[in-house]
């Protein structure tokens, strides 16, 4: 999970700083990697070596939107749909935007937190203990990983 502090001017033109969240799980993820005939890493490293900024800018928003969330006291993230729509109506969004189109690095290093976030908690999984967890359990049903191909 990472935030974001971004500086815009709401619609009464009154300068506003906000600070909002994104956050991916292993689950979000592997659907994104899922999507189209390459992996997701690989049409975005494609898509700006070919400098196509219409797509850029679809993948840009898309996981914008995708991240997106707001903290509850709990401790969890809440991507309720309404969240994402008071984010997207306003200026905020436009402003994240246009800083990722600008900064492409700034871009990559948003991607590169959340991953990271992801990666820590992948890495934190014992997968042969799982293996061993799901098969007493009698749950296993051609269950591959890298260990167990």
């Amino acid at each position: 999970m990472i935030s974001k502090t971004i500086k815009y001017v709401d619609y009464n033109g009154v300068e506003k700083t906000g600070t909002y969240w994104f956050n991916m799980n292993r689950a979000d993820m592997f659907a994104l990697e899922l999507e189209g005939d390459e992996s997701w890493s690989d049409r975005v490293k494609r898509l700006i070596a070919e400098q196509n900024t219409r797509e850029v800018v679809r993948i840009i928003e898309k996981f914008i939107r995708d991240s997106y969330g707001v903290k509850t006291p709990e401790g969890g993230f809440d991507k309720d749909p309404k969240h994402l729509t008071a984010f997207m109506q306003s200026d905020a969004y436009s402003e994240l935007i246009w800083e990722f189109v600008e900064h492409p690095d700034e871009f990559g290093d948003f991607i590169n937190g959340i991953v990271a976030s992801v990666k820590k908690s992948v890495d934190a999984i014992d997968v042969d203990a799982e293996i061993e967890k799901a098969k007493s359990a009698g749950r296993l049903v051609n269950f591959v990983t890298p260990k167990n191909p």
